[in-house]
């Protein structure tokens, strides 16, 4: 499932995918959040917006 956006509330779209991590971005304000994957669960992290 697609997370929301922190900072907006858009959903976000999956930028990149890997097996260790999966990132998201915003189309509207460009914010980005990194999943890491540790076995079967996931942590999510916010990044902030990189100008």
């Amino acid at each position: 499932m697609m997370p929301d956006c922190p900072r907006c509330g858009t959903r976000m779209s999956m930028d990149d995918e890997t097996t260790k991590l999966v990132e998201y971005r915003c189309t509207v304000c460009h914010t980005r959040e990194v999943e890491h994957r540790t076995g079967s669960q996931s942590l999510r992290q916010g990044s902030p917006d990189v100008a």
